[in-house]
C-alpha cells in the first residue's frame, strides 16, 4: 500500500483514545462560535450541505479526540463544519480531519474537505467529491442584465487522488477512460453491456468498482 495513500486513509484505522459527547465550552482552541447564523445575507437560499441540521456526526479531532454530535452541517462558505448550538448560533469545529455522517465520510487534505465517495479495494486511489458554493446572480428575463443578489447553488468537482497526487475528474466518457489505462477495452465493453452512463456519479463509481477488480486480477 503506497504511503500517501495509508495517510489519507487513516481513518479506517486509526486508533483513538477518547471517545465524547461534545461540550462546546471544553473544546479548548477546538473551535469557535458564530452568532451571525440568520443575519444579513440577502442571497436566496443556504450556504449548508445539508437541508437541516439533524445530522448525527462523528468528529475525529487533530489531538485524538473523538467527539459525537447530534446536529451537524458543513458550511460550504467557509468550509468548515459547524453545530448548530442555537437558533443564531453555531460552533465552527477547527482542526478536524475527519468527519463521519451516517455512512458518508469527509476527509480533508490541505485544509479542504472533500467527501471520500470510493476507496478502491487494493486502497491504491480513492474517489474525492468536493463542494463548491456559487452565487447565481438574478437577470432580467429581456436584457439579461443583473437585477438582483440572486440564489446560491452548489456545484460538484470530482478527483481521483493516488500516488500522492490530485487528479481533476471530469464525469464523462473521455475523462473517465483516461484513468483506465490497458484496461479500456475492457471497461468499455463493460459499460455498454451494462447501460451505464460517464456522466452519472453512480454510475461512475461502478465504473471503478469493474476497473477496481480488472486492476486485481
Amino acid at each position: 500500500m503506497k504511503k500517501n495513500i495509508a495517510a489519507l486513509l487513516i481513518f479506517i484505522s486509526f486508533s483513538l483514545k477518547a471517545q465524547t459527547y461534545v461540550n462546546y465550552t471544553s473544546v479548548s482552541g477546538g473551535g469557535s462560535i458564530d452568532s451571525n447564523l440568520n443575519k444579513g445575507d440577502v442571497v436566496e437560499g443556504s450556504t449548508f450541505l445539508f437541508e437541516d441540521w439533524n445530522n448525527r456526526a462523528r468528529v475525529y479531532c487533530s489531538d485524538q479526540r473523538i467527539l459525537d454530535v447530534e446536529n451537524i452541517n458543513f458550511d460550504l462558505k467557509t468550509g468548515k463544519f459547524a453545530s448548530k448550538i442555537s437558533k443564531d448560533s453555531i460552533f465552527i469545529f477547527e482542526n478536524v480531519f475527519k468527519i463521519k455522517i451516517q455512512n458518508r465520510n469527509f476527509v480533508t487534505l490541505k485544509k479542504i474537505f472533500y467527501e471520500s465517495i470510493y476507496t478502491s479495494s487494493s486502497h491504491d486511489f480513492v474517489l474525492l467529491k468536493q463542494f463548491i458554493l456559487k452565487t447565481e446572480p438574478e437577470l432580467h428575463k429581456i436584457t439579461n442584465t443583473i437585477i438582483g443578489p440572486g440564489k446560491y447553488k452548489i456545484e460538484y468537482k470530482y478527483h481521483i487522488y493516488k500516488n500522492g497526487d490530485m487528479v481533476k475528474l471530469n464525469l464523462n466518457k473521455k475523462h473517465v477512460l483516461e484513468v483506465m489505462g490497458s484496461i479500456k477495452p475492457l471497461v468499455l465493453k463493460h459499460v455498454k453491456n451494462n447501460k451505464l452512463s460517464y456522466t452519472k456519479e453512480g454510475d461512475v463509481i461502478k465504473i471503478l468498482q469493474y476497473f477496481d477488480t480488472q486492476l486485481n486480477k
